[in-house]
């Protein structure tokens, strides 16, 4: 760094550019002119606090804290916001809150809280979204509902499809789903427990599946024979070759990624 001071008379500073130090040139470059004859502003000392009466908070802008700045900046005075109420509603006033409380008993937990006067009877909002559910939430839409919101209203009553009540299967490796019967979706009681095989098979009876499909290489039992043979070790590969299929189709039927409904 150069140093050189600045070419204004009187003025200590380190050139910066064109011969001025920072301050004159920043001035120069925001009005054209570096006005010598105005004095630049002296840097604010180190722990000044703000001008506000009463407030011992950091200097921030204008002489003044954060909060009084903010204050200044929207109304136009950093004066407290004056009461507009004629009088305090009853109850208790936490500190830095203008706004009455009162002790309840929470309606979802049960908990003892704090809270404002009028509210909904529940400890938090958080506790309020947990226990508002059925005819009582406000986003409650009844029979309305979207189709997942109606699916999801079994999983909450009846829990986790985890068996099959149509071919009774219950690998706990399986994937179950909840199949409506009947069409009526806002009845939970109208849903039955389906391994996907079989949700499948309900929704599109007339759908053919296996060896009934016009583009159907393999039957069901060239299936069950392949995968015994692979189970024993023989290669994928080459029983693709035998039954005149890709081995991408073949390993498909071995691992029970297709052809699902051989047993």
């Amino acid at each position: 760094m150069s140093d050189r001071t600045c070419s204004i008379p009187g003025c200590d500073g380190v050139i910066n550019a064109r011969g001025w130090c920072g301050g004159h040139y920043a001035r120069w470059r925001l009005t054209g002119d570096p006005q010598p004859d105005l004095p630049l502003d002296s840097p604010v000392p180190k722990g000044t606090t703000c001008k506000a009466d009463d407030c011992d908070d950091p200097y921030y802008c204008l002489g003044w804290c954060v909060r009084h700045y903010n204050r200044w900046r929207m109304r136009g005075s950093v004066e407290d916001r004056p009461n507009w109420r004629k009088g305090k509603v009853r109850g208790i006033y936490p500190a830095g809150s203008k706004s009455p409380h009162e002790w309840i008993a929470c309606v979802g937990c049960g908990e003892r809280a704090l809270v404002r006067v009028g509210g909904k009877g529940y400890c938090s909002r958080a506790c309020g979204t947990k226990h508002q559910t059925g005819a009582g939430h406000p986003l409650w839409k009844g029979a309305d509902a979207g189709y997942v919101s109606l699916h999801k209203r079994v999983y909450r009553r009846r829990g986790k499809a985890d068996h099959c009540e149509r071919c009774g299967r219950n690998d706990p490796d399986g994937i179950y789903q909840w199949a409506n019967l009947t069409g009526r979706y806002e009845d939970i009681w109208d849903f039955e427990q389906m391994c996907v095989t079989c949700h499948a098979a309900y929704d599109t009876p007339g759908k053919r599946r296996g060896s009934a499909s016009p583009t159907a290489k393999l039957t069901e039992v060239a299936v069950a024979e392949a995968r015994r043979r692979h189970a024993a070790g023989e290669s994928g590969y080459a029983m693709s070759r035998e039954y005149g299929v890709s081995a991408v189709a073949m390993m498909n039927a071995i691992k029970r990624r297709t052809w699902k409904h051989v047993a």
